[in-house]
Order: C-alpha cells, then sequence, then structure tokens
C-alpha cells in the first residue's frame, strides 16, 4: 500500500490544414474545440477517476484521448506528451514511458535539467514499484544532485522567490524547489529536508512561511511534474 502511494504521488501531454480560407477556419474551430476536449477528458479521466479515486481501468480511456491529441493537436503535444508518461507509468509500463520519452522536446521547457529529473523520475518509480529500494534511491540521489546544483547556480533567484514570497512569477523555481526537498526528504526524511532548509534561512518568519509552503505544495509539484499543471 505504501509502495502504491509513493507511485500515486509522482504521478500530464498535443497536435490539420486545407486550402479554403473559410473551410480553414471552420475547420480550426472544431479541431480546438475538439484539441479541448480531449484534453479536458484525458486529464479528467487521469487525474480525477484515476489519481483520486482510483479507477485503474480508467487510464485506458485517457490514454485513447491522448494519443487521438497527439495524432491530431499540434500546440498540445509537448503537454499531452508529459500527461502520456503519467498515465504509462499509472500503467506500470515503464519501459514504454522511458523510450516514449524520445520523441518528446524539452526544449524551453521548465528548468535546464527538467527532463534528466524526468527520467530519473520514472526509473525510481519502476524499481519503487519492484521494491529495490537500493536502485531506486541512486536516481533519486541523481535527481537531488542535479537539482541542487540547479538551484545553487540560481540562488539569487531562488533567494528572490522565497524572501518576496512571488512564487508566481518563477514557476521553475518553485518547481525544483518542491521537487528537490521532496525527493531530499524521501532519502533523508522530512526532518532533516526542514533542518537543510533552516540551514539556508535563519529568518524564523521567512522559515515558517518556507515550511508551510512546501508541506502543502510539495505533492502539487509532484502532479504538476506528470500531469502538466
Amino acid at each position: 500500500m505504501k509502495n502504491k502511494l509513493i507511485l500515486l504521488s509522482a504521478l500530464f501531454m498535443l497536435f490539420v490544414c486545407l486550402t479554403n480560407c473559410f473551410q480553414q477556419h471552420s475547420l480550426k474551430i472544431v479541431s480546438d474545440d475538439y484539441c479541448d476536449s480531449c484534453n479536458k477528458w484525458s486529464g479528467y479521466y487521469f487525474y480525477h477517476r484515476y489519481y483520486l479515486e482510483g479507477k485503474e481501468n480508467c487510464l485506458d480511456s485517457a490514454l485513447f484521448l491522448i494519443n487521438e491529441a497527439l495524432s491530431r493537436c499540434e500546440e498540445k503535444r509537448y503537454d499531452m506528451s508529459i500527461r502520456k508518461l503519467a498515465v504509462l507509468c499509472g500503467k506500470q509500463k515503464y519501459d514504454e514511458a522511458i523510450l516514449f520519452m524520445d520523441s518528446i522536446s524539452f526544449a524551453g521547457q521548465d528548468y535546464s535539467c527538467y527532463k534528466q529529473v524526468v527520467f530519473n523520475r520514472i526509473h525510481a518509480m519502476k524499481y519503487q514499484y519492484a521494491e529495490e529500494i537500493p536502485q531506486r534511491n541512486l536516481y533519486l540521489q541523481e535527481t537531488v544532485d542535479l537539482l541542487h546544483d540547479y538551484l545553487s547556480k540560481n540562488k539569487l533567484r531562488v533567494d528572490s522567490v522565497w524572501l518576496n514570497h512571488n512564487e508566481s512569477s518563477h514557476d521553475s523555481l518553485w518547481l525544483a524547489t518542491f521537487q528537490y526537498y521532496h525527493y531530499f526528504s524521501i532519502l533523508n526524511g522530512y526532518k532533516n529536508s526542514i533542518k537543510e532548509l533552516d540551514s539556508l534561512y535563519n529568518n524564523h518568519l521567512m522559515n515558517e512561511y518556507c515550511h508551510e509552503r512546501l508541506v502543502n505544495e510539495s505533492e502539487c509539484a509532484q502532479l504538476r511534474l506528470f500531469l502538466g499543471i
């Protein structure tokens, strides 16, 4: 049960032309509506029906809609691809998810090591499912090291986000920070992750704010990693 909860906590993805201008415009409206529907309902089946309600059979419905979007909706390709990774992982098809990553362009998406973090996360989920914890921890530790390096290189920006409580303007920094402390806490325990945060910021009110945000947002960051929201 614990392994399943950890796997679930971890656990988003994408897109025709004609000649006549009027036909193009009409078809685009239909196409946009269709793509939006695929996006909406694949998210519903994955997030609400599977993730929240545990209806594993809904993963097939989500995957069908995602594949439809991938074949017709180019403007949603990235988001639908990320969601497909989530669905494949929900179906425990980790090797297929890893192979599918080759078709995704991560250029300009989130932070610089995001693709490697996703890659490591899928491997970690694979070994978590197989109850091979030492192997899982190798991938998590590499992820922690990658994120630590990224956050260290962007320390001034990270400090500004924390100190000014201005998370909305630096989404990728928040995502990287939440993921860093989430993975760090899996390896070292939540109390030790808080101690590390305390060592960076001595201001008591700042720490109280950071602790609250990390507790409330870390799971959301994990969802965003796979659901693309």
